[in-house]
C-alpha cells in the first residue's frame, strides 16, 4: 500500500510542478510580448530608417526580439504602408523623414 501511495504522491507533485511551469511559462511569453502604447507630441515628425533590405512581409520572429543582432533585420512593404497611411490621418505628425543611409 505504501507503494501506491509514493506513485500516486509523485504523480500528483509531477502534475503541480508542470502546471506551474507552465504558467509562468506563459505569463513570461505574455510580459515579452505586450505592446507599448506610445504618444506623440504636436507638429512630430515621422523617421523611417530604411538601412535594412524591404522584404514584401515581415516575419516576426520571436528569438531576434530576445537576441537583438541573432538573426538579418529586415523591414516589411506592408507594415511600412501601414504606418505611412496611419502617419496620413494622425494630426500630430507633420511630415516623414525617410532615412535610407547604409
Amino acid at each position: 500500500m505504501a507503494f501506491v501511495k509514493n506513485i500516486l504522491s509523485s504523480c500528483l507533485g509531477v502534475t503541480i510542478a508542470f502546471f506551474l511551469i507552465s504558467g509562468l511559462g506563459i505569463l513570461l511569453v505574455s510580459i515579452l510580448s505586450s505592446e507599448k502604447e506610445v504618444s506623440v507630441s504636436e507638429n512630430s515628425v515621422l523617421q523611417l530608417k530604411l538601412n535594412v533590405p524591404i522584404a514584401e512581409m515581415e516575419v516576426e520572429d520571436p528569438v531576434a526580439e530576445l537576441f537583438p543582432g541573432a538573426g538579418e533585420q529586415r523591414n516589411g512593404l506592408i507594415q511600412l504602408k501601414q504606418v505611412i497611411t496611419h502617419a496620413k490621418s494622425d494630426d500630430h505628425i507633420k511630415g516623414i523623414y525617410l532615412n535610407i543611409s547604409h
